[in-house]
């Protein structure tokens, strides 16, 4: 098969889980979902070009966000504790920060 998509469902005592897998020539594009215990994650890659996404939710109720491409870096973290919303990008050598 030249290009492969798959999708996956699957709740089990409330855990809902979602995986995606597509696939076409050298381009590879994967994505995952996974709910267990509040912890949702995300990834999406690509071949020469990286292109990655996570997504997780800590136990505090703390929620980063990883986004990474090629050379420059870019990162996000939300957190909410006590009504706090914060989030932190990083860009290259510069930083942009707002709260």
């Amino acid at each position: 098969d030249s290009g492969i998509l798959r999708f996956l469902y699957k709740r089990d005592s409330g855990i809902l889980r979602f995986l995606c897998l597509y696939k076409r020539d050298s381009d590879i594009m994967r994505c995952l979902y996974q709910r267990d215990s509040g912890i949702l994650g995300g990834l999406f890659q690509r071949d020469s070009g990286i292109l990655k996404c996570l997504y997780y939710r800590d136990n505090s109720g703390i929620l980063r966000f990883l986004y990474k491409r090629d050379s420059g870096i870019l990162g996000g973290l939300f957190q909410r504790d006590s009504g706090i919303l914060k989030c932190l990008y990083y860009r290259d050598s510069g930083i942009l920060r707002c709260l």
